[in-house]
Order: C-alpha cells, then sequence, then structure tokens
C-alpha cells in the first residue's frame, strides 16, 4: 500500500484540477473507484462519475468526497484503494493506492505536477500498512490504548488532530506551516519555511546538521524531501530532539 496526505494547499489550486490531476496520474486507481459524498447520518452515498462530468459547480465536490473500492462500507474494515479529499478551509487530501499503476516514482510525479497549480502546504507519504492506517493519517487513535507505550502514541495522534482542525476556544495553530513536522516519512512535502540555506550545504530541511537523503524544490515554494527508509527514525529523532515535532 502506498499512500499520501497533504494539507492546507494554496487557494488558487482548484477542486477540479486536483480531481483531474489524480485521474491523469492513477487512471487504473481512478477507474476502480466508486465515488461519493459523504453523508452524517453514516451512509454513504455511492455512484460512478466520469471525470468529464466533474465540475465546481456539484455542490458535493465543494465539500467532502470520498471514493473506494467498496462501497456502503466502513473503508477500515475492507478497502483496497481509498480517496478522501475535504475541499472546505482545512483542506485536506488522503490517497492509498493498491492499483498497479501504483509507485512511489507515480506519486512523485503527482506531487511534482500538482505543485505547478500552487503552493501545497505540507504533506508526507510512505509505503507500510497497517490496521487504522486512515485513522493514523487523520490523527484519530484506532482502538482503546492499553500501556504507556500505546498511551504515549495516542497522545501524539491526538496532537496531530489538534493542530489542524479548530477547537472548541483552541483555533488550528498549523504549526506544519511554520516549519514545524508531524514526522518523518520516505515522502514529505514542505514549504518554504521548512527549508535553510547553508553555505556549505545549499538547500536543506530545517533541523538537519547535514542533508539526509534529497531535497527537491519544484513550483511555487513546494519541496519534495524524500529520506531512505533506513535513516527514518534517526533523521525524527533528532528532529524530535530540536522540539520541530508536532
Amino acid at each position: 500500500m502506498i499512500w499520501f496526505t497533504m494539507v492546507d494547499w494554496a487557494d488558487q489550486i482548484t477542486n477540479e484540477s486536483l480531481l483531474r490531476l489524480i485521474a491523469t496520474n492513477f487512471p487504473i486507481y481512478w477507474a476502480s473507484l466508486n465515488v461519493g459524498t459523504v453523508q452524517r447520518t453514516k451512509a454513504k452515498r455511492s455512484y460512478r462519475t466520469p471525470i468529464e462530468h466533474l465540475t465546481d459547480q456539484c455542490e458535493w465536490l465543494k465539500a467532502e468526497w470520498y471514493g473506494g473500492t467498496v462501497s456502503g462500507l466502513d473503508p477500515e474494515k475492507q478497502w483496497n484503494s481509498y480517496l478522501s479529499v475535504n475541499f472546505r478551509e482545512g483542506r485536506e487530501l488522503t490517497i492509498c493506492l493498491s492499483s498497479a499503476d501504483s509507485s512511489m516514482e507515480n506519486l512523485l510525479q503527482f506531487i511534482v505536477d500538482a505543485s505547478k497549480l500552487g503552493n501545497l502546504g505540507y504533506g508526507y507519504g510512505d509505503d507500510w500498512d497497517a490496521p487504522g492506517l486512515t485513522y493514523y493519517i487523520a490523527g484519530i487513535t484506532y482502538g482503546l490504548p492499553c500501556g504507556e507505550e500505546e498511551k504515549r502514541k495516542a497522545d501524539r495522534l491526538s496532537r496531530w488532530f489538534r493542530e489542524r482542525l479548530p477547537m472548541p476556544g483552541n483555533p488550528p495553530r498549523k504549526r506544519y506551516l511554520e516549519g514545524m513536522y508531524r514526522g518523518v516519512y520516505q515522502i514529505n512535502v514542505l514549504n518554504r519555511s521548512h527549508v535553510v540555506e547553508s553555505s556549505q550545504e545549499g538547500s536543506q530541511p530545517r533541523g538537519l546538521d547535514h542533508i539526509v537523503g534529497r531535497l527537491l524544490p519544484c513550483d511555487n515554494d513546494t519541496f519534495i524531501w524524500s529520506v531512505p527508509t533506513f535513516e527514518l527514525a534517526e533523521v525524527e529523532c533528532d528532529l524530535g530532539n530540536k522540539e520541530l515535532l508536532i
């Protein structure tokens, strides 16, 4: 399973252009999706919608958009691919790929193409799979935590949830737009606040003493930071010690 999520992209990126880009870069994945709105009653309405019918005039397209290879079921219980897009304030995209056109190379190309539309805000992706994956991405605990270690992980998950969404009396902080990180993943989509200039190293992600992996500048002050799997834990620990993790 390859997955990617990004939040708070630029206003100039329209709903239609983002969905068309997903359809263009992942045609097999897109063709497999049943799409529809997420109903507040928890009953999901699913139906096929050809890409040429996706317009900004569709009311459901302006709010929440859901797609999955299995319709009418909780996507956590049974799904092969999954797509969720929120186009309201606090925009959020989650895409989970398991189709024949799913690869890290295709995902990187999608991000590069999307950056041409506008700044992508902040995002991250990887290729591991686990029960409750979409819950993790959203910052929601999957099941009841038992033991101190699980409680610590649950607390960190809830911090990410509170960081993005308004809570009673507490507006969202969104420090990921100001140079902080949720974590370190194989693919990290950064904005200008994450990048510093070094006379010796050149451009590099904020908080690093030396460049790790590869930093690729894209359009509209968007950067892709690719980190090898074997270096993820060490780099994340280093950023945590420097209090740059949310």
